[in-house]
């Protein structure tokens, strides 16, 4: 909340910051908050306002997809999956990737005024992945919008 967004994650928040490509070729820091239900599992959302890929870009979907494309290439993950949607009435885009070792990774980019939030869950295989619980985590973030965040918001399991 003092950030201005809710999100349900599975497990004890933990604060940090992950490194964001910027347009002089360089890193800067975005603010991370992860969970790790299990060893090898991990929820984890990403957040900044006015994030280099939307310095550049100047578009929802480039911004949508230049970030994709940065963390498929950080992650060294490959596509397996993606669709392009709204979360919430906000541009969105999910994805799949999958790793060489066979670890998977979903993310959904939500791109909310001038912020960027990243939703990421990583699994060691395709068989420790549960969409059930992917799709909970997912639908859980109630971004900042002006204004704030209503008092009464909707649970993810209402929409």
């Amino acid at each position: 909340p003092g950030d201005g967004f809710k999100v349900e994650l599975p497990g004890a928040g933990k604060d940090g910051q992950a490194p964001a490509y910027n347009e002089t070729g360089g890193t800067e820091a975005v603010h991370m908050l992860t969970a790790s239900p299990a060893a090898d599992v991990t929820y984890a959302v990403t957040w900044q306002d006015n994030p280099p890929v939307a310095r550049v870009s100047h578009s929802i979907d480039r911004t949508l997809y230049m970030a994709r494309d940065g963390m498929l290439a950080r992650t060294e993950t490959t596509i397996i999956n993606e669709s392009r949607g709204f979360h919430r009435g906000f541009p969105c885009l999910d994805m799949e990737a999958r790793n060489n070792a066979g670890g998977t990774l979903d993310a959904r980019l939500i791109l909310v005024e001038d912020r960027l939030y990243t939703l990421i869950a990583v699994f060691p295989s395709a068989d420790a992945r549960r969409e059930k619980d992917v799709q909970r985590f997912f639908k859980s973030l109630v971004p900042a919008q002006p204004g704030g965040i209503p008092e009464s918001v909707p649970s993810a399991a209402q929409e």
